[in-house]
């Protein structure tokens, strides 16, 4: 162990740089590092959260996430373990904020899924009815008092004609001709 006059302390070095600088592995039960620029600012209004197209080509282009060191500048320089808790604190946050947007999107799709399926659900029932009236009867004939329109689109009552003798030519009751 090793004190130099600026009351640096070396264990392992004859050159200590730092209050405490440790040429080996060092074992404790707890470390406490006080710092300022926690990353809750990701949770502010105006922060801007980057398109998750843009975080995945510069992955693919660097091999790391953004903001965070490559391995082989943590290799050549070390990592400050406060900056570095910081770091991944902002990229949990950013993560958690990619999540929520994701669920909006989930349950806005969930919305419109039911919402198609309701008119899926009423088109089948009105199919199944059509078809139902449809098989019990001649071609050419609707059961029922329907309301009919004739080639120039004036009411007229079943099996009768419009005021210019036009015969009808489409149900409005049941869609057919």
């Amino acid at each position: 162990m090793r004190i130099n006059s600026d009351g640096n302390v070396g264990i392992g070095t004859i050159a200590p740089s730092e209050k405490l600088m440790v040429n080996g592995n060092v074992k404790a039960k707890k470390i406490i590092v006080t710092q300022s620029g926690w990353a809750d600012y990701v949770f502010d209004d105006d922060y801007h959260l980057r398109p998750i197209a843009e975080v995945a080509s510069f992955i693919k282009a660097n091999k790391h996430l953004p903001d965070m060191p490559s391995a082989k500048e943590v290799e050549e320089r070390g990592i400050s373990v406060g900056d570095n808790q910081a770091l991944l604190l902002k990229k949990i946050e950013e993560l958690t904020l990619y999540i929520i947007d994701i669920k909006k999107e989930v349950n806005s799709l969930k919305e419109e899924n039911n919402y198609f399926k309701k008119i899926l659900t009423e088109t089948n029932t009105e199919k199944k009815l059509q078809n139902e009236i449809n098989k019990n009867k001649p071609d050419g004939y609707h059961r029922g008092i329907a309301n009919m329109l004739c080639q120039c689109a004036e009411y007229i009552p079943p099996y009768g004609q419009c005021s210019h003798r036009h015969r009808f030519t489409r149900c409005q009751t049941y869609g057919g001709w």
